[in-house]
């Protein structure tokens, strides 16, 4: 099963982010809320996660949009094997992002980088004494988080029943709407001291991604028929709102209206291949991993003079995602796939002669 318009939406929000970025290094007031982009992403991964992987780590029964080997009865997923294939998934452009990080930081050295933190990227691993837990990359923090969600989700969310992951999203939902009208704010979490925050606003949109994901499998959702500008709408409506509209009023709208609708309005219609949409779905991955450092690396060498320097790097930045997610992204996750997929059949053939 595959979702056309969630592609579509997910690419939207990276452009957005880094609109976002590029905003707040250059100086300009553009896509001032776009840090929101990161619940969308949540959102998504916890929809997406569950509707792939999630009857197979049951066990037994196959998931409707993962793909790889699972071991025990037919469709089945060790847990060893869920993970495994979340690390395939976020591993290649985690390791490349922190590549050109290293590089970034050669070009604007950076005294008060430590050493450790440079090998701390490459494992995902917070550096807590720092500025933000990911200095050299500062995406990255939504990436350690949903990690952890990830782990969760194959340890425990899978096998929580559905009132469970209700009353969670409630509890959160309360949690993160009180972080918002508190703070007037909610781009936070990438902070050390942040962590408690961080959860709420992860496991919030992780686990109402998950809920949607299993009122829509069990259609206690409706059917929504809107045009698809709708849905796109409602993603870019928070992200691109004007600066001077209040920070907590366009949170409070983003995290439960305009994302959960968006993502209820994307839910029909087949992939086209080599559409507007997958060509959006494939670039917003790498393109939130690299960017960042392509931004600190263009600005270090005075690439980014005025609006019309920094719109170019921008520009620069979504053509590198897109060669990226073809030549390097696209192949490795397939050169692994296979090399699994092999290991896997080997493995089967020895049990096959060891019962003999």
């Amino acid at each position: 099963m595959h979702f056309p318009l969630l592609d579509a939406g997910r690419g939207l929000a990276a452009l957005a982010v880094v609109a976002h970025h590029v905003g707040n290094e250059a100086g300009l007031a553009i896509a001032k809320h776009g840090h929101l982009a990161v619940d969308y992403f949540l959102m998504l991964s916890g929809f997406v996660v569950a509707m792939s992987y999630e009857g197979r780590l049951r066990g037994g029964v196959h998931g409707v949009g993962g793909n790889g080997a699972g071991e025990g009865a037919p469709g089945a997923m060790a847990f060893r094997d869920f993970l495994a294939m979340r690390a395939r998934r976020l591993a290649p452009m985690i390791l490349l992002g922190a590549l050109l990080a290293t590089g970034a930081l050669a070009l604007a050295p950076n005294p008060d980088v430590r050493p450790e933190w440079i090998a701390f990227q490459f494992l995902l691993i917070p550096a807590m004494a720092s500025w933000v837990i990911f200095p050299l990359n500062a995406p990255m923090w939504s990436l350690f988080y949903e990690s952890v969600a990830n782990v969760a989700h194959g340890g425990t969310i899978a096998f929580a029943r559905t009132r469970t992951i209700a009353a969670s999203v409630i509890v959160l939902g309360v949690m993160a709407a009180c972080i918002v009208l508190t703070h007037a704010d909610y781009n936070m979490g990438f902070r050390p001291g942040e962590e408690g925050i961080a959860l709420v606003r992860v496991f919030f949109a992780y686990l109402a991604g998950v809920l949607m994901w299993r009122l829509h499998a069990a259609r206690w959702l409706p059917r929504v028929k809107v045009p698809g500008i709708v849905p796109i709408a409602l993603v870019l409506a928070p992200l691109l709102a004007p600066a001077d509209m209040p920070a907590a009023a366009v949170t409070i709208a983003a995290l439960f209206l305009c994302f959960p609708a968006s993502i209820l309005c994307s839910l029909r219609g087949r992939e086209r291949p080599g559409g507007v949409a997958a060509w959006l779905g494939g670039i917003s991955y790498p393109l939130y991993a690299i960017h960042m450092p392509i931004l600190i690396a263009a600005h270090a060498v005075g690439l980014t003079q005025g609006p019309g320097g920094w719109a170019g790097v921008a520009l620069f930045a979504v053509v590198a995602a897109w060669a990226v997610e073809r030549w390097i992204d696209a192949p490795v996750r397939g050169w692994l796939k296979r090399r699994k997929g092999a290991a896997v059949r080997r493995r089967s053939v020895r049990m096959a002669i060891a019962r003999g």
